[in-house]
């Protein structure tokens, strides 16, 4: 071992071993994740935004990396201005929460030839800091370029532990340059998108097992699959899903889903990506006649 060692700590009352991680944040790759996620979603790729304490959830430290944009060619100078005021006052919400930190560059060049300058010069000088002081024990890097391969390939011969957290286009070479790799799906990111910036646009509230029948509780829109009986009610921005078991008539299994502002259809569809039931085909059309919202009583 280094004669700068792993750090200990006490925690929970009694001595143990607690490893600091730290989260670094390509603002740019991040972005471009989540429009497309967002496009794939809604259509919108500005409908859905990032939350940022869900998406940096475990993190002792996070370190986010963006540049203001560059002035387009022929945009007159006050509507550039009054962008880039939009774009600090996004970094400065970022920057006031805890745990956060943010630094900016400029982009330079143009057209497609525009880059991100002084950005991933300062992130790697940051992780590499961290990384020499053992200030953490390991690291996530949320980024998809070539360019941090080096980066990556120092800090593992410097023994820290590189998670790269990456979108769909990062390269085997980025990914097989660090320790573990942990790609960002929209099964991973559902809880972590936002419409308004304050509360998730789609999230699990609930879920479990009850023994009593659903129609004890009004929810009486049922059907049937080769495997399961299904029972379920849309409030509009609730979607209440319950399954049983057709060998076993004991126990039912539920999911209170909560998405609002969404279709009945968006709702279904990202049901299905956060439970795996695969039922929005045939839930849609038994939720959406009639009586489903309003019905009441024994179940049919």
């Amino acid at each position: 071992m280094r004669g700068r060692g792993r750090m200990s700590y006490i925690h929970g009352g009694g001595a143990g071993v607690r490893e600091r991680q730290y989260l670094f944040i390509d603002g740019g790759a991040l972005r471009s994740a989540v429009k497309q996620l967002s496009k794939d979603v809604t259509g919108d790729e500005n409908e859905l935004t990032v939350l940022y304490p869900q998406f940096a959830s475990g993190a002792d430290k996070v370190f986010y990396y963006d540049a203001i944009s560059a002035q387009e060619h022929n945009e007159p100078r006050d509507a550039y201005e009054r962008r880039v005021t939009d774009e600090h006052e996004k970094f400065d919400k970022i920057r006031a929460l805890d745990r956060f930190h943010v630094a900016l560059g400029e982009v330079k060049g143009k057209s497609r030839n525009r880059r991100q300058k002084q950005v991933d010069v300062r992130l790697a000088v940051d992780m590499l800091t961290h990384s020499f002081r053992r200030n953490m024990q390991s690291a996530v890097l949320f980024a998809g370029d070539d360019d941090f391969i080096p980066l990556v390939e120092a800090l593992v011969r410097d023994g820290m532990t590189i998670t790269i957290w990456h979108p769909p286009q990062a390269t085997e070479a980025l990914l097989g340059a660090a320790d573990n790799r942990r790609p960002f799906t929209l099964k991973e990111a559902l809880p972590m998108l936002t419409r308004d910036g304050v509360m998730p646009a789609f999230r699990v509230t609930s879920s479990g097992s009850n023994p009593s029948h659903p129609g004890a509780l009004g929810i009486c829109t049922m059907w049937k699959d080769q495997f399961f009986t299904y029972a379920g009610r849309w409030h509009g921005q609730l979607l209440q899903m319950w399954r049983q078991l057709q060998l076993d008539a004991n126990s039912w299994e539920f999911i209170n889903f909560h998405t609002p502002d969404s279709s009945l259809e968006l709702a279904l569809r990202m049901f299905d990506v956060a439970s795996g039931w695969d039922i929005s085909t045939d839930a849609a059309t038994h939720l959406s006649a009639p009586f489903a919202q309003l019905s009441s009583g024994s179940p049919t």
